[in-house]
């Protein structure tokens, strides 16, 4: 997108978004948008995910479990592939990252923190409340992030 602010103007927010607006898809929309002065890196610091389950009893059962080992305040394991080429893996604690995971009928849904030292991986999640591709009823959809600026 190209906008010109005139010399000494300022860049006018509503303008902006109905702007950004008319240049996205449909299905997307700006919610808010801020003008902030200076230069400034945007960081994420959260998202959120969802996914129908095809067999919602099984998918409690997974949350169930993976509520109890946070509650008990066990690591969530993971092994993380780090390099294709060598197949080199990594054992990872990924609990410090998840922030919440509901399950609405079929409508499955988690948020996720995203720090500087990483996040939880969508098939990484999955396999945690015990899900494989097959149980799912739809593509695992990111919703939300958050940005700190």
């Amino acid at each position: 997108m190209q906008m010109e602010v005139a010399e000494g103007g300022a860049l006018d927010g509503q303008e902006l978004k109905v702007t950004l607006g008319a240049q996205m898809p449909e299905e997307l929309r700006i919610i808010s948008i801020e003008v902030i002065d200076g230069k400034i890196s945007p960081q994420p610091q959260g998202a959120k995910y969802e996914v129908r389950v095809l067999d919602d009893g099984h998918a409690k059962i997974g949350i169930n479990n993976l509520n109890a080992k946070i509650g008990a305040g066990e690591p969530l394991l993971v092994k993380r592939l780090v390099d294709v080429k060598k197949g080199i893996t990594q054992t990872r604690d990924i609990s410090e990252y998840i922030d919440s995971v509901t399950l609405d009928g079929c409508e499955l849904s988690w948020k996720t923190k995203i720090k500087p030292t990483g996040t939880v991986r969508v098939e990484e999640m999955l396999e945690l409340l015990g899900l494989k591709q097959e149980q799912l009823g739809s593509p695992v959809v990111r919703k939300e992030i958050e940005w700190k600026f």
